[in-house]
C-alpha cells in the first residue's frame, strides 16, 4: 500500500448483518400487510353481509316515503399515492335520522375496503378539489389509504376546521402503529357509535320488517282488490240492465248511473259512481230543501244525510236499502280510486268539518266498505263515523280487512243501518 492512499476500515460481517436484518424488516412489514389485507377482505365481508339487509331497509324507507333519489351516493376521493376512486356512502339528504345522525350512512365504504381502496382506519378521504388545499400535507397523507375511521372521525374538534383535520391525519402519519389503530377502533365502536345512537339500528330494522309486512300486504290487498274489481264489473252488466229497464217502465228520466267528485288517498279528487238513486238536480233540491226546513237542516248537519230524504226515486230506496247502488264502485277498486275496505269516501264539501280527522283519513284509500259501515251505517252521526274511519287507518291490517268484509256480508243481508 503506498503512503498517500487511505485506509478505510471495512467489515465485510457487519456488512452482512445489516443486510440481513433490512431483509428481515421487509418481510416484516410484507407479512404485517398480508395480514392485514386478509382481516380487511374477512371483515368487509362479513360487513357486506349486514350491508345488504340494511341497503334493503333504505330502499324501503324510500318506497313508503316516496323518495325518489338514489340510494348510493358516488363520490370521487383522493386514495393512496394520489389515485382517485370511487366512494361509496349511502344517500342520506332525505333520511337524515336514520343515516346521518346515526353514522350509518358510511357503511357502504365496506365495499371500497374489500376492493382495496380504502382500509378501516386511516386519514379522511379527500376530495380532488381539497388536493390544492391541503398543502404540504398531501406528499404525506397519500402514503396511507383512507380510513372508514381515523383520529378526526373520532375527535370533535375536527368537524368544522379542515387545517385541524389535516393535522390530525398528519399525526397518524407519525405515529401510526397496530397499538394506534386498534385505539381509534375501540374507541369508534364504544363511544363514537354509541354516541351517535348507532346502535339502536335494530329499532330502526324492526321498523323495516314492518314497513316489509305492510308493503306485502298492501300488495295482496290490491290483487284482491283488481280481482274482485273485475268479478263485480262482470256482475253489473245484468244488474246495470235490469235498472236501466225499471227505469224505462217508471219513466225515470236521467242516467242509471251517477258520477261525484270525493276526496281520495292523500287528498286527490277522483270520480266515484254509483247506480243513481236520487232524481236528477239532486244537489240543488238539497240545498233548497236545507234552507225552508230547519229539521232537515239540523239532521244534515249532524249525520251529512237525511233519513228519510225526499230525493230518492221510486226505485232508489229500494237500491239504498240493499246496498246495490254501492256496487259501481267496484269500478273504483279496480282502477285504484278505491278499496274494498277503506274510510268513507267523503265530499270535497265536507273537507272543513271533518277538522283533524281529515289528515288520517286520507292515509288510506276510501272502502267500499268499512269501519263504519259495520257499525250502524246511517244511524251514526258524523262525527262517530270520522272516528271509525281514524281508528280504521291507526289499526288497518289484512286481517281487519278480512274481518270487516265477513261482517259486511251479514250486515247488507240484514240491511241495518241503511238509508
Amino acid at each position: 500500500m503506498e503512503n498517500d492512499q487511505i485506509v478505510i476500515p471495512f467489515d465485510v460481517q457487519a456488512l452482512h448483518t445489516n443486510l440481513i436484518e433490512r431483509v428481515f424488516q421487509k418481510i416484516k412489514f410484507f407479512i404485517k400487510v398480508i395480514i392485514k389485507r386478509i382481516l380487511e377482505i374477512i371483515f368487509s365481508i362479513l360487513g357486506i353481509v349486514f350491508l345488504i339487509p340494511l341497503t334493503i331497509a333504505v330502499a324501503l324507507r324510500k318506497f313508503i316515503n316516496k323518495d325518489k333519489s338514489k340510494i348510493f351516493r358516488v363520490q370521487n376521493k383522493i386514495g393512496k399515492n394520489g389515485k382517485i376512486f370511487k366512494m361509496y356512502t349511502f344517500n342520506y339528504e332525505s333520511d337524515k335520522k336514520f343515516l346521518k345522525k346515526s353514522g350509518l350512512y358510511i357503511l357502504p365504504q365496506i365495499v371500497n375496503i374489500l376492493k382495496g381502496d380504502m382500509t378501516f382506519v386511516g386519514p379522511k378521504a379527500y376530495s380532488e378539489k381539497q388536493k390544492e388545499d391541503m398543502g404540504e400535507y398531501y406528499s404525506y397523507i397519500i402514503q396511507h389509504k383512507p380510513g372508514i375511521t381515523g383520529i378526526p372521525q373520532i375527535s370533535k374538534y375536527a368537524k368544522d376546521n379542515f387545517l385541524d383535520r389535516l393535522d390530525m391525519d398528519l399525526r397518524y402519519h407519525y405515529r401510526r402503529n397496530f397499538s394506534l389503530d386498534l385505539k381509534i377502533i375501540l374507541i369508534t365502536l364504544l363511544i363514537t357509535l354509541r354516541a351517535k345512537k348507532t346502535y339502536n339500528i335494530g329499532s330502526q330494522i324492526n321498523k323495516s320488517i314492518k314497513d316489509i309486512k305492510i308493503l306485502i300486504e298492501s300488495l295482496i290487498k290490491r290483487i284482491l282488490d283488481i280481482v274482485a274489481g273485475i268479478v263485480g264489473i262482470i256482475i253489473l252488466i245484468p244488474i246495470t240492465i235490469i235498472i236501466k229497464l225499471v227505469y224505462i217502465f217508471t219513466k225515470e228520466k236521467g242516467s242509471v248511473f251517477y258520477v261525484q267528485d270525493r276526496i281520495g288517498k292523500d287528498g286527490k279528487v277522483f270520480k266515484l259512481y254509483k247506480y243513481r238513486s236520487m232524481v236528477e238536480n239532486a244537489d240543488e233540491k238539497l240545498k233548497e230543501l236545507l234552507q225552508n226546513d230547519e229539521k232537515a237542516r239540523e239532521e244534515y248537519r249532524l249525520n251529512k244525510k237525511l233519513k228519510n230524504d225526499p230525493r230518492l226515486t221510486k226505485i232508489g230506496a229500494f237500491l239504498r236499502k240493499t246496498s246495490i247502488d254501492e256496487l259501481p264502485q267496484l269500478i273504483n277498486v279496480f282502477k285504484g280510486n278505491m278499496s274494498l275496505v277503506g274510510p268513507r269516501p267523503y265530499l270535497p264539501r265536507e273537507k272543513e268539518d271533518m277538522g283533524e280527522h281529515y289528515r288520517y283519513i286520507i292515509n288510506s284509500k276510501p272502502g267500499l266498505t268499512g269501519l263504519w259501515q259495520i257499525s250502524g251505517r246511517s244511524n251514526t252521526t258524523f262525527e262517530r263515523r270520522m272516528q271509525f274511519d281514524r281508528q280504521y287507518n291507526i289499526n288497518k291490517s289484512l286481517k281487519t280487512d278480512v274481518k270487516i268484509l265477513c261482517k259486511t256480508v251479514g250486515v247488507v243481508f240484514k240491511g241495518v243501518g241503511a238509508a
